[in-house]
């Protein structure tokens, strides 16, 4: 009896560090480019707020892509655009330097979209907010590595004119920047 007592307390310990050790492995494995798919799942279900606590903030990681419509496509839809923000917490040293950022998972965003966008005829487009977002509401969160991934579509402009889609989101009192993917229609080149 003593010696299966041994056993089964070798067996949780054992148990215990391997979960330990999983857990920081996909901890540390969080970034707005995982090594491995899968690392970052999402979950929206019992996202909060975020802290509007100086410590925290949200910051663009997607990469602005200009695009450049033909006179044909005036006015039509073009994209998806994703925008991509990290929601993170300031990491300190003991002197209070700064020294890096440590994401936060399960933080529930809403977006805030600028510029001309069709309607896709999906519950984003009623209130007109919204209209031109693909993200459904209930992936409105950071994922398990901190980051908030958004897709909308843009319209084109009228030919020889630009425009731009903005795609901003917000947590409660923190603001992100805005991530902008400027957008032009060509004049067309008379022969």
């Amino acid at each position: 009896m003593k010696t299966l007592a041994i056993m089964r307390t070798a067996l949780s310990t054992s148990c215990l560090f391997s979960l330990i050790a999983l857990v920081l492995s996909v901890a540390t494995a969080c970034s707005v480019q995982p090594e491995a798919a899968g690392q970052c799942k999402l979950i929206c279900g019992g996202s909060i707020v975020g802290s509007n606590d100086t410590v925290m903030s949200i910051s663009v990681k997607s990469q602005p892509v200009d695009t450049e419509c033909a006179p044909s496509q005036a006015t039509k839809t073009v994209g998806p655009y994703t925008a991509m923000f990290l929601v993170g917490e300031q990491i300190s040293d003991e002197k209070g330097n700064k020294i890096g950022v440590r994401p936060v998972p399960n933080i529930s965003i809403d977006p805030r979209l600028i510029g001309n966008r069709p309607a896709l005829m999906n519950e984003n487009d009623s209130p007109g907010t919204y209209r031109g977002l693909a993200t459904l509401k209930n992936n409105w969160c950071s994922d398990a590595c901190g980051v908030v991934t958004l897709e909308a579509y843009a319209t084109c402009p009228e030919v020889g004119s630009s425009d731009s889609l903005s795609i901003q989101v917000h947590s409660g009192a923190l603001f992100s920047e805005s991530a902008i993917f400027p957008i032009t229609t060509k004049t067309p080149v008379a022969n």
